[in-house]
């Protein structure tokens, strides 16, 4: 009896262990990323999230960045946030989000999320309807869910591109 190889580097005569390495060559490799992103310094993040103006529509703006950093969710799912989405009382505060495919999911927020939160809604939403859009954009009186497009400006006027 001879004491070659199989293909997967395990000696032939351990028959038990050939499935296992049989399994084994069949798990894929890592790949590496194609891209990897910079991370930005805590300051330069703070410095960053800070830069809309001290106006009302500065606040929301903030708020726009705020939401997108602390809870990574897609401008399309911020878009779609009611008043409703948002928990500031549970112990620990969330936003129930509509992501792709209708699937529910819950986002847990900081507490300085919270506070940005509490600020935005005595100023843009001082009756607290459930069922009215978060963010929002007025038009001659007219009260509408803000656009993708719209969230591309803000965000391009506050981190203009080098």
């Amino acid at each position: 009896m001879g004491h070659g190889f199989c293909s997967s580097g395990v000696p032939q005569q351990d028959i038990s262990i050939q499935s296992i390495a049989l399994s084994a060559s069949h798990i894929p490799h890592l790949r590496k990323p194609k891209m990897t992103r910079e991370i930005i310094s805590k300051d330069d993040m703070s410095a960053l999230l800070s830069a809309p103006p001290a106006t009302k529509k500065g606040k929301r703006d903030q708020l726009i960045l705020v939401l997108l950093y602390d809870s990574a969710i897609r401008v399309s799912e911020l878009l779609d946030l009611d008043v409703r989405s948002i928990n500031l009382n549970a112990e620990i505060p969330y936003i129930r989000v509509l992501g792709k495919g209708e699937k529910e999911r819950i986002v847990s927020i900081t507490d300085k999320t919270v506070d940005h939160i509490r600020a935005y809604l005595k100023l843009y939403h001082p009756e607290n309807n459930p069922d009215h859009a978060l963010i929002y954009t007025e038009i001659k009186g007219s009260k509408g869910r803000m656009s993708v497009g719209n969230v591309e400006r803000i965000i391009n006027s506050n981190f203009p591109h080098e």
